[in-house]
């Protein structure tokens, strides 16, 4: 009895601090700027003025759920960021069985971490590999099109 005991004890402590420290990175990742996650993507390229993506990345939350991470430039303006609709459509690679791309609209808020600023979102990936993926901008109140520059990224690791 004090056997199963112990090793459920073990087993929660373990567990509790293995989901400690997955939040404790993305909140340490966030007060660096991103600079020692390995799992980043230097884009800087703006969108408009006052809407530049310096890094993007993702942080596995559990099974195909991510938190999607948009580093911006210092010169970022909350106003123009929440102006907009961001537009992100994820193209799986070639050999996944999944044959469509997948569309995501955000009205993002600029969050900010210290000193630096980003836009953070959640979104579900159902597929395990990515080829690329293409963000842009439209308005918030519809699509009238795309505002600014389209950013395709291609090479992304999740």
């Amino acid at each position: 009895m004090k056997t199963v005991f112990s090793r459920m004890a073990i087993f929660v402590t373990i567990l509790f601090f293995a989901t400690s420290c997955e939040n404790r990175t993305l909140q340490e990742n966030l007060n660096t700027g991103l600079l020692h996650y390995k799992k980043v993507r230097f884009i800087n390229r703006g969108f408009i003025d006052g809407y530049g993506i310096e890094k993007i990345a993702f942080f596995k939350e559990q099974d195909s759920n991510y938190t999607f991470v948009l580093k911006m430039y210092d010169n970022a303006v909350n106003d123009t960021v929440e102006k907009y609709r961001l537009g992100i459509v994820f193209f799986p690679e070639g050999d996944t069985l999944a044959p469509f791309s997948k569309w995501w609209f955000m009205e993002p808020t600029m969050k900010k971490v210290g000193k630096y600023k980003y836009v953070i979102e959640k979104v579900f990936l159902p597929y395990q590999k990515l080829d690329s993926i293409r963000l842009f901008l439209t308005d918030r109140k519809g699509y009238n099109g795309v505002k600014g520059n389209v950013l395709n990224l291609k090479n992304l690791r999740l």
